[in-house]
């Protein structure tokens, strides 16, 4: 991914070395932001990767081996691939299993760091036809180690307490498998799994280092180690009639990830702030598309539907493991859409398009914290917002929209719970008729 940003015009991607580094990913299609969410949609075929939170992927990118190509679309792609695609959208296309060809590929590297730890990496693909025309399998395992260059040392000593602290690992396996019953009919199922593990940050302390000589020392009390691991299992059907082609995919995303941050007040009193991440997605698409795309007239018509869970727990700890303070959350959502694009052909190089989608979203959310106490007695805020409906051009940009109402009320809701000791702050919302023209 970080080389797509560099080789690709107009593509930014570029991490937050401050908040835990490798955590906070960035990733832009010319310059398009949004407070609230992601503006770039990642695609691994033709399943969509969901942002960990807000604006950040994290590091659930797949990794550059084994892939038949990498498509980068620019420009508002809401009508077709919905919600998060303002700016644009990256597909990583893989390679599949051929019915009639035996191919492979072996890759291996070794490499050496000044003032650091060696670096190696080592992967294998291959895959062919079991049953010539028929089935077809194809598999593949990667894993690359990164060695450290930063030592992490006593901010109070000066000792060294971890010698090039920064290493990082990687690994991916992936398993595809293509069955053609008959005709046009091809099914394609299949699993990945990938990790991702630093095991603490790269930033150094300039006043400790000598960079000109290669000697980087970083000084934060505590570590900050990063994991980040999912699997993605999909099936993929293809099946072409008389008058379309349909494609129809079902996925379920599965992603757990875990970081800490230095949040220690002194030296003296070294304290972390750890998060962790647990998030699944479950979702389909089946679609319907006029056989010729160079006619003159073609459509694509569709349907989408996702379920999804994510949740998050922080909270600081000391070193002694005391946890000084702890939140949960817990958001469930939901989402029914249909779309359709027409294309009228007008020259050889002019096509004008009109498209549509319409959806329905719901939106749960229960967070839970310690109690606020104000004059002796727990207080809770409850926050309730009313429907809306947002219409607009292609990609999602909002021309209108109804606005969205937030109020907060003290003392016990209709929603709120206290259980333990802690607040439980409840959230429900829904969206109906969300359309993009």
């Amino acid at each position: 991914m970080t080389e797509i940003g560099y080789l690709t015009p107009g593509v930014e991607f570029d991490f937050d070395t401050i908040v835990s580094s490798g955590w906070r990913s960035n990733l832009v299609i010319r310059g398009v932001t949004y407070r609230h969410g992601t503006t770039t949609g990642v695609y691994i075929d033709d399943t969509p990767v969901p942002p960990a939170r807000g604006e950040t992927f994290g590091r659930s990118f797949p990794w550059a081996f084994d892939l038949d190509r990498i498509e980068v679309l620019r420009g508002p792609q809401g009508t077709l691939l919905g919600q998060g695609t303002l700016g644009g959208a990256i597909r990583f296309i893989t390679n599949q299993p051929s019915l009639t060809t035996f191919t492979g590929i072996v890759r291996a590297e070794l490499s050496t760091t000044a003032q650091g730890d060696g670096s190696y990496e080592a992967g294998v693909a291959a895959g062919g036809p079991v049953v010539t025309n028929v089935l077809g399998v194809r598999v593949s395992a990667w894993s690359r180690t990164d060695g450290g260059y930063v030592d992490r040392v006593n901010p109070l000593t000066g000792a060294t307490v971890d010698s090039n602290a920064n290493r990082q690992s990687a690994k991916s396996v992936r398993a595809a498998l293509t069955w053609v019953p008959r005709g046009s009919l091809r099914v394609t199922p299949s699993i990945e799994y990938q990790s991702f593990r630093l095991r603490d940050t790269p930033v150094f302390d300039r006043t400790l280092s000598n960079p000109k000589a290669g000697d980087l020392r970083g000084s934060l009390p505590t570590q900050e180690p990063f994991n980040d691991a999912f699997y993605l299992a999909s099936i993929k059907l293809n099946a072409g009639f008389s008058v379309a082609d349909l494609s129809a995919v079902s996925s379920y995303f599965n992603r757990t990830a875990a970081l800490a941050t230095d949040w220690s007040p002194s030296a003296a009193d070294p304290a972390t702030w750890a998060v962790d991440l647990k998030q699944t997605v479950f979702s389909q698409e089946a679609r319907l598309a006029s056989i010729d795309p160079n006619a003159a007239l073609s459509w694509i018509v569709g349907a989408f539907y996702s379920s999804s869970r994510r949740r998050e727990a922080d909270g600081a700890v000391q070193a002694v493991g005391l946890s000084i303070s702890e939140n949960t959350t817990v958001i469930r959502q939901t989402q029914l859409e249909g779309f359709g694009q027409l294309g009228l052909r007008m020259t050889k190089r002019l096509t004008a398009r009109a498209g549509l989608r319409v959806g329905r979203t719901s939106y749960d959310s229960v967070t839970e914290a310690p109690p606020i106490v104000h004059r002796g007695h727990e207080q809770v805020v409850v926050i309730r917002k009313r429907e809306g409906v947002r219409v607009g051009p292609i990609g999602g940009r909002r021309a209108g929209e109804s606005g969205t109402q937030a109020r907060c009320e003290g003392g016990r809701g209709g929603y709120d719970d206290n259980i333990g000791g802690r607040v439980s702050r409840k959230c429900r919302h829904q969206s109906v008729g969300r359309a993009w023209l």
